[in-house]
């Protein structure tokens, strides 16, 4: 049976059964091809004003294809920039590998780093900022999925905007690495 007689056939039950299959996406399905990691941070009594920052820098051969969410007790921003200028790297942090085999070969390793407390003298590119309202944050769907580039220091920023309270401030990354990916170079994905 050829294509258009299996989207044939699937139209004809979803006609008679009036229920559609599932169907995953594109990007959907990119996004779980990979080496899967998490990165977390949680910042306690983040004063009025003042603003927490981390760092993802992308190996120099895999694009990493990441989800971010926030989670702000009070009103917050959030602000993403690409290509800082370093002063400090900050502290680094040992991404977890989602995948718990640690990869097909069992020894996959994170290539892209995650930093805490980095210091810049130049905040870079702004790729997105975002008003995050009072207690609610906001985590990714699949529009909020980001393509980093391989090579590329990623700054995630995040401002406490209540007037009145010191807040905590969670940010999390999920990233997977991924070689040769088609958003980047036109490649197969890895």
């Amino acid at each position: 049976m050829g294509p258009l007689q299996l989207l044939e056939s699937w139209l004809k039950q979803v006609q008679d059964t009036g229920m559609v299959a599932p169907v995953e996406s594109e990007k959907t399905q990119a996004m779980q091809k990979g080496i899967r990691f998490e990165e977390s941070w949680i910042f306690s009594g983040t004063a009025v004003g003042a603003s927490e920052q981390v760092m993802i820098i992308v190996d120099d051969e895999y694009d990493a294809h990441a989800k971010i969410q926030v989670e702000v007790g009070g009103d917050a921003v959030f602000e993403m920039y690409e290509n800082p200028t370093i002063t400090s790297s900050g502290t680094q942090q040992d991404p977890r590998n989602l995948n718990r085999t640690f990869g097909i070969q069992g020894t996959e390793r994170n290539r892209s780093l995650g930093f805490v407390s980095p210091t810049l003298s130049a905040d870079g590119y702004l790729l997105t900022h975002r008003f995050v309202p009072d207690g609610v944050g906001f985590g990714s769907s699949l529009d909020d999925e980001w393509v980093l580039r391989r090579g590329n220091a990623y700054i995630f920023r995040v401002y406490n905007w209540n007037t009145q309270a010191a807040e905590v401030i969670a940010i999390r990354a999920k990233w997977i690495e991924k070689q040769n990916s088609p958003a980047i170079d036109g490649g197969h994905p890895g």
